[in-house]
């Protein structure tokens, strides 16, 4: 061959090669959960401050608390997140954790009692803010057997706290409308919060007005002027934002949004050989049908099925897993079924036939793709994710989760994804901490 023949032939595969990359996702700037608190929470006695970082993995010996720890992480998460979440019963109880009422969570003290309160919050780094870093704690108490948020504290760099009490419904005001206390240096002052339900927001009794995407706080009429203007300026300067009703306090300021909380338990759902279009109940099924109709040619959009499919690939060509995956629908409709079918060492094989690993494994994989592709930040919480998994698969693993993790260089600046990991492989310990 000659050299120009040669060199031609290089330049071809080099494009071919970068026309079948998997497309780049950017991650979006905001603020980054830091520092994850949790105080009085079943073995967890006191406060206890762990440091969150684009990987975090728990190990720990069986029955430690790793999995409380990932169930309070949720919820907190939740808490600044849709509106749906926030529903008064069994808070703590959206999958896979199932964390149950007040008295299954509130640490149990020596005495046989248990706490009367108990505290979720965090550290969060705000990008572009007057103040770099806010603490964000939620306290807890029992209404009803179920665990209810009562009280915010915000703390400051500058060691300064304000603290948002529920009192409950306002009695003149309406159901809807809460009565709550603020108190901060110099002031104690009450409030009442607009009525969400007017607002078209799915409320229950707690701080919805903050974090659910209400700005402003009215205050009471008989409150003295002193005081109402010390919470005002307490809050412009902290929170950057001005008000120019003498009635209102501003509190779009303390808004944020850390992004959505994806959880996989450590038990997922045996494969199939043939799967239904539409799945009840199951939610990793439920994403293989999501899955299914990527592939559908009636897709909206086929180059995202083209780019989940090859970033899917390439991770099963390094993991030794599998070279090629394919969805073959069984029907031409939306609602027909659909098979999965991977290639193995040259072998184009059903799902249910070849070992556990790739059906196990490959919820983890197309949530964490799938969520990239939003460009938006995702919290994983991952629970065993190596459970049939070979030694080089797990590896492999590892390197997958640094990959998505990591793709802001300026982890604090760019809130990119967040992997919390329950694990017991040290194959997966030993190649994040490389």
């Amino acid at each position: 061959m000659s050299g120009k023949k040669a060199k031609a032939k290089r330049k071809s595969a080099k494009k071919t090669a970068a026309d079948s990359a998997p497309a780049p996702v950017s991650a979006p700037d905001g603020p980054r959960l830091e520092e994850f608190i949790i105080r009085d929470v079943r073995c967890f006695a006191g406060e206890n401050r762990v440091p969150i970082r684009p990987i975090t993995l728990l190990v720990g010996e069986n029955s430690t608390g790793k999995t409380t720890f990932l169930g309070c992480y949720q919820r907190f998460v939740d808490m600044f997140s849709i509106p749906a979440v926030h529903a008064p019963i069994g808070a703590f109880t959206r999958p896979p954790f199932h964390m149950g009422g007040f008295s299954d969570i509130a640490r149990q003290s020596g005495a046989g009692r248990k706490s009367r309160e108990f505290h979720i919050g965090g550290v969060a780094n705000r990008p572009g803010r007057s103040s770099s870093t806010l603490s964000l704690v939620y306290s807890f108490k029992e209404e009803n057997g179920e665990a209810v948020p009562f009280k915010l504290t915000f703390g400051f760099p500058d060691n300064e706290r304000l603290t948002i009490i529920n009192h409950g419904p306002h009695p003149e005001a309406g159901i809807d409308a809460m009565f709550l206390k603020l108190v901060g240096p110099g002031f104690n002052h009450l409030a009442i919060s607009p009525n969400l339900l007017d607002l078209g927001m799915n409320y229950n009794p707690m701080l919805g007005c903050i974090n659910m995407g209400q700005s402003q706080i009215i205050t009471e009429n008989n409150q003295p002027d002193g005081d109402s203007r010390s919470a005002r300026v307490f809050m412009e300067k902290k929170f950057g934002e001005k008000s120019g009703k003498n009635q209102l306090i501003p509190l779009s300021g303390a808004m944020i949004e850390f992004g959505e909380c994806v959880a996989v338990a450590p038990i997922r759902p045996m494969p199939r050989r043939n799967y239904e279009a539409e799945v009840n109940g199951v939610p990793e099924e439920r994403l293989l049908a999501e899955m299914a109709r990527m592939s559908r040619p009636s897709y909206a959009n086929p180059s995202k099925w083209d780019a989940l499919r090859r970033h899917l690939e390439k991770f099963g060509k390094q993991s030794g897993m599998f070279s090629a995956l394919r969805v073959e629908n069984h029907g031409s409709g939306a609602g027909a079924p659909f098979s999965l079918r991977v290639n193995t060492r040259g072998v184009d094989t059903n799902i249910a036939d070849v070992g556990y690993g790739v059906s196990q494994l490959l919820p983890f994989l197309v949530q964490v793709v799938k969520k990239s592709m939003e460009e938006k930040s995702k919290h994983f919480l991952f629970q065993q994710p190596e459970d049939h998994l070979h030694p080089r698969a797990q590896t492999e693993f590892a390197s997958f989760m640094a990959k998505w993790a990591n793709f802001p260089a300026d982890w604090r600046r760019k809130r990119g994804h967040t992997f919390l990991v329950e694990t017991h492989s040290d194959f997966i310990v030993n190649r994040v901490g490389v």
